[in-house]
């Protein structure tokens, strides 16, 4: 089980409005809306099961959420998911330790082997986190 962290969402390497922005409408390649409490967030089904087994199997395995517009994702903290998506899209976001440990959490949530071994990475050759954190993540 990964830490609890708590994020200071406008500190160093927060989202920028552009990037808080970027899922918040429709566009021409979103096709589904995730939801995450009461906020959406406008996304492609291919793109995201491409990156990860448990939405390629959520969106076009033998689910309920298969035909559905919406589908809610539970226990997932919003700022969190959207950094997820942003690092998962062709963007210019960079994952800083701000978001590392929360990253490294739902990489392995959503069986995301590329953040898994993206958050890993930075941990391992993060000057800023403490060797006692790193131990406690190994």
């Amino acid at each position: 089980k990964m830490p609890a962290v708590h994020l200071d969402l406008t500190g160093p390497g927060s989202l920028s409005v552009d990037q808080w922005a970027r899922f918040s409408s429709p566009s021409l390649r979103s096709n589904v809306i995730v939801k995450i409490g009461e906020k959406k967030l406008y996304v492609s089904k291919e793109f995201l099961a491409i990156h990860s087994p448990f939405f390629e199997t959520l969106f076009f395995g033998n689910f309920a959420e298969k035909g559905k517009e919406e589908v809610e994702i539970k226990d997932v903290v919003y700022e969190e998911f959207l950094v997820l998506l942003h690092l998962i899209y062709p963007s210019d976001f960079q994952l800083t330790d701000h978001f590392v440990i929360p990253i490294l959490a739902l990489g392995d949530r959503f069986q995301m082997q590329h953040l898994h071994q993206l958050a890993s990475s930075h941990i391992q050759h993060s000057k800023t986190i403490s060797p006692s954190v790193k131990l406690m993540l190994a």
